[in-house]
Order: structure tokens, then sequence, then C-alpha cells
């Protein structure tokens, strides 16, 4: 069973750092390691992030600053390649690899901690990869409708958890995305070359006076999401992906009515709740059925 779609498509330093954690997060960055890493070719290997490399992301703050922004400097190019692999590349039974470029977007998630300078790679206001960033998942999103990725997509829910943990952490893109972008964008003042050089390596076109053609949060709320198959899909990506909506309707009272006015709330709630089939020990159950008694 699947949900309906209403609107038209569019496209800190707190110790010494171990030597082979390290490595093995710059493996990640590093041009030499082609063969290895997924999400800078083509290859079917398909890498995760390491406890030893989790340990560097809970201990080592100016390490996982350096190395998000190296991350960020990437996007436009990681960008590209995840739509080539959508609209060219054809494997898994006819399907896009949808693993190809999720390690990227999960390394991400796992640099983030709130430190300040994640703000201005994020924010698009400060020349981030915010709108962008969104603009892929739905064109990922859109990809999966037509049949051109499968619907366990993960690179697609990578993309819902790291979208996830910047709106927890930093509120201020939600505040973006519930005005579709439209709020002022008169740039703040930057105090570090890290900014800078993060604008400079975005290349972001100054587009202020152009009117985007998407209704994000329409977007959002009509996600490509599926009951049929998809299980443990589910319990990992989508129970996340209603967490974020929820959260936001409880800042956001625009939010919070569009979406208890949509149809595919409802959907949500009579496919994954109101089923005798449903799991009511999984986490989608129980993200859905606290959002419900929330709101109710």
């Amino acid at each position: 069973e699947k949900r309906i779609a209403v609107s038209d498509p569019y496209g800190k330093n707190d110790g010494p750092v171990p030597s082979t954690a390290t490595a093995e997060i710059m493996k990640y960055l590093s041009d030499d390691d082609d063969g290895d890493v997924t999400f800078v070719g083509t290859s079917q290997t398909h890498v995760t992030a390491s406890p030893a490399a989790q340990t560097v992301c809970t201990q080592n703050q100016d390490l996982l600053r350096d190395v998000l922004t190296s991350l960020v400097f990437l996007f436009n190019d990681i960008n590209e390649m995840v739509l080539g692999f959508t609209g060219n590349k054809r494997q898994n039974g006819g399907h896009s690899d949808t693993k190809a470029f999720a390690d990227y977007f999960e390394l991400l998630r796992l640099c983030m901690r709130g430190q300040s300078n994640e703000k201005d790679l994020f924010l698009y206001q400060c020349n981030g990869i915010h709108k962008n960033l969104l603009h892929l998942l739905w064109k990922i999103d859109l990809a999966g409708r037509a049949g051109r990725r499968a619907a366990s997509d993960v690179t697609k829910g990578e993309i819902i958890l790291l979208y996830k943990e910047a709106l927890t952490l930093h509120p201020e893109l939600g505040e973006e995305f519930i005005s579709n972008f439209t709020q002022n964008a008169a740039r703040k003042e930057r105090d570090g070359a890290v900014v800078s050089k993060a604008a400079k390596a975005l290349d972001r076109t100054d587009d202020e006076n152009k009117n985007d053609t998407f209704d994000h949060m329409s977007k959002l709320l009509e996600l490509f999401v599926t009951s049929s198959k998809t299980e443990e899909y589910n319990e990992k990506y989508i129970a996340h992906y209603y967490a974020l909506m929820i959260s936001l309707s409880k800042l956001h009272p625009t939010f919070c009515r569009r979406m208890l006015n949509h149809g595919n709330w409802m959907w949500s709630l009579r496919v994954f709740i109101f089923n005798a089939a449903v799991n009511e020990k999984g986490e989608l159950y129980r993200t859905l059925s606290d959002g419900a008694m929330y709101f109710a």
C-alpha cells in the first residue's frame, strides 16, 4: 500500500586521538582510497563507520569540525554523482544502487555535535547546503516513485537521519524550512576563515531574487512511504522521518496544522497503528503512537 501525493513533483579536544580511528575517518576524504570508499566512486563495497571511528566522533570536537567542513566541501560533487546514479546507473534488479553514497550522509551526521560552525555550513542564509540538500532528497524521492530507485532507498534514509539530527541540533534550520527559504536572506557577518572558505568552496550563486518553485512543506509531507515488504527499512529510517515531522509540528504551528490535516498523516496512523499486523514494540509504532497521543 502506498500513500498519495498531492503536489506536482519537482524535482571539543578531550584527549589524544587514536591514530587508527583518525585514519579510518580521513579515509573517507582521501582520493587515494577511491577503490574502498563507496561515496567517491562506483565501488560495490559498502563502508560503514566503525566503532573506533564513532569514538573519535565523541571525543574530538576539533577533528569533527575539520572533517565536517571537508565533507561539506564535497557536497556539490556528491550531489551530482547521486543524481547521475539515479538517472543512468541501473543495478540491483533494475534499480539504481541506493547504497552507493549513503556513507557520505551518515558520516556528515556522525560529525555533527551542535557546534556553532555547523550552522554556517548548513543554513541557506549563510551560503550553506540546507536548501540543496532538500532538493536532492526530493529528487531521490521522485525517482523512487518512478521506479528508478528501490523503495528501501538507503541514501534517502541516511539523508532523513542527517536532516533530523541537523534540525534537532540547530532549530534555525527549521525556521528556514517553514519559511520556504523566503525569510530575510541577508548574510550575517563572518568571524572565521572556515565559513568564508566553505562559502567559496560551495560556489553558491546569488539567487536571492529568484523564487523557489518548491513548496518544501508539501514535499516533506508527501515523501514516498510504503508498507509493502519494507518493515526493517521503515523501522530504521521511516520512524525517524515521522519523528522529524512530529518535532517540526511541536515547534511550528503552521506545519502542525498542515501535517494533521494532510491525508498522509491519517494514512500513516491507519497503516502503522490501527493495523492488526503491526509490531507494537517497534520504533515506528511507538513514534507514531506517541505523536498521535500528543496531538490528540
